[in-house]
């Protein structure tokens, strides 16, 4: 499948649901870390109007690199990501809302906090 496809059809699993039109997608900058990130806007009644998309290219960075120094048989439980802003949620402070993902992490549709 195409790169470009494959974002779409990913994101249309949730847009549909809620009754929105894909528009467009601008890339973010991104970090030091094999996340890209995409400013996706919608078309529809319904708020949210825009949604960041992250997509992980590859393995993680972190296991990779950490697997010629840890004696661990047994890989972190999870995306950092979504654990991190899991515990923060749960503490109270303000993490964007996941709106859609795929179970490893490898793709999520999230809240747009703004630039």
């Amino acid at each position: 499948m195409a790169e470009d496809e494959d974002w779409r059809l990913f994101v249309e699993e949730w847009s549909r649901k809620e009754g929105r039109e894909i528009t467009g997608r601008t890339p973010l900058t991104g970090d030091a870390s094999n996340r890209r990130y995409f400013r996706v806007f919608f078309r529809g009644a319904k708020r949210p109007h825009s949604a960041i998309l992250m997509e992980r290219e590859g393995t993680l960075g972190f296991k990779k690199s950490e697997e010629a120094v840890s004696k661990a048989s047994l890989d972190p439980p999870g995306d950092p990501f979504l654990l991190v802003a899991d515990a923060f949620g749960r503490r109270g402070l303000p993490v964007p809302a996941i709106y859609h993902r795929l179970e490893d992490g490898s793709k999520t549709l999230q809240e747009d906090f703004g630039d």
